[in-house]
């Protein structure tokens, strides 16, 4: 699991926000109550070693971020933060991370940034950090050997503007912690817009193969790759049981692109390109190869799953969700009361999303104790559409 908690305060439609995480996130509530939001604050983290004012610039401009029903930090008025305790990377204490952005004119400011121990270390008073700057300066720890270290000096006009310090810092020797920590924050996966469109025509061969790319255009690609897995056979399980023709995946590779496709039974004839698969086949033959994967990225994001599938599906795409929780941590959005039922087993998996007009964007996650005597009578996703957990339009 990567991430313990998360706070969010003056961004988006979150005015103050913060979350436990399990390794199973399920997010419900009605539209625009802050699911997606909270998505895009995961988004914003995985940008962070990547290029964070270019993805802000991308996701619709500075102005857009923050909170607008107070006045934030900033200059202009705009201003916000988000904080994270990560798994740690050692596998000892877990490490927190602290950005403070604000907007300067239309161009990103990141005010403050910190990376810490979650807790000081006995007999000291404050966490021991691995870098820290505020005000346009601060330092860094830099490992000498294995048993010490030194801090050093930083000035943010040494720095790139409006980036953050996991993007400029990237030697593993001199600061492992560092680097860990924006390697895994970069491998963060997120599955928000389902355009099938680059699966269908030829994938170049040159793109990556490990894990399913953001616009699944190296679908063909990964499923080459896990042939030779254990995980492909129980991808193709899962298909033959949607697909009830289904008889084998096809990749062929030609020139310098792969091509997808699906033998269906009754002969050789029955070769189908992904040209004419159905937009459900693809859908679910992608959610397999995240949720199958043997070697999933520490946290995946996946907006409404259930999106263009046939109903009786639903309770496998539960199932996978499950399984896949126990190799990697989810957060994932829903509208589908009956993959909320079949969670009636774990219901502490499952978050409830709710706005209010003063106060934004409020998270509560459900408590197994508190809903047992219900969950006698009813399954979850009864109950979520019976106005008794919240989360519900009306």
């Amino acid at each position: 699991m990567l991430l313990k908690s998360i706070k969010v305060k003056g961004m988006l439609s979150f005015r103050d926000m913060s979350l436990d995480l399990c390794p199973l996130n399920m997010l419900i509530g009605p539209n625009a109550s802050g699911k997606s939001n909270l998505i895009e604050m995961v988004a914003l983290l995985q940008a962070a070693p990547r290029d964070l004012a270019g993805f802000v610039r991308r996701s619709g401009g500075i102005s857009d971020w923050f909170w607008k029903g107070e006045r934030g930090t900033g200059e202009n008025g705009d201003g916000g933060s988000i904080e994270v305790l990560i798994e740690s990377p050692e596998g000892s204490m877990p490490v927190r991370y602290i950005l403070d952005l604000a907007r300067r004119g239309q161009v990103l400011d990141v005010l403050a940034e910190r990376l810490e121990n979650e807790k000081p270390f006995p007999r000291y008073d404050n966490p021991y950090y691995f870098f820290r700057i505020a005000e346009g300066q601060g330092r860094v720890a830099v490992r000498d050997s294995e048993e010490g270290s030194h801090s050093q000096y930083i000035s943010t006009e040494d720095l790139t503007p409006g980036q953050s310090l996991l993007r400029e810092i990237r030697e593993p020797t001199l600061y492992p912690i560092v680097t860990s920590i924006g390697k895994q924050l970069n491998s963060i996966r997120l599955y928000r817009e389902w355009n099938l469109g680059k699966i269908r025509g030829p994938q170049p061969t040159d793109l990556p193969n490990d894990f399913l790319d953001e616009d699944f255009s190296n679908l063909a690609l990964v499923l080459n790759q896990l042939e030779v897995e254990a995980s492909f056979r129980e991808i193709e399980r899962n298909l033959q049981h949607f697909y009830e023709i289904y008889e084998r995946v096809i990749v062929g590779i030609q020139a310098n692109t792969a091509q997808l496709r699906i033998r269906e039974k009754g002969g050789l004839a029955n070769v189908i390109p992904a040209t004419r698969l159905s937009d459900g086949t693809l859908r679910f033959l992608s959610l397999l190869v995240i949720l199958c994967h043997p070697k999933p990225p520490p946290l995946i994001c996946i907006e409404e799953p259930e999106l263009g599938l046939h109903p009786d599906i639903i309770p496998r795409i539960a199932e996978l969700l499950k399984s896949a929780s126990e190799r990697t941590q989810l957060i994932i959005t829903t509208h589908s009361e009956k993959l909320i039922d079949e969670l009636s087993d774990d219901p502490e998996s499952v978050v409830i999303c709710e706005r209010d007009p003063e106060f934004g964007s409020e998270f509560q996650r459900l408590s197994k104790q508190e809903l047992e005597s219900w969950l006698e009578r009813y399954q979850l996703g009864e109950l979520w559409q019976k106005g008794e957990i919240g989360g519900s339009r009306w």
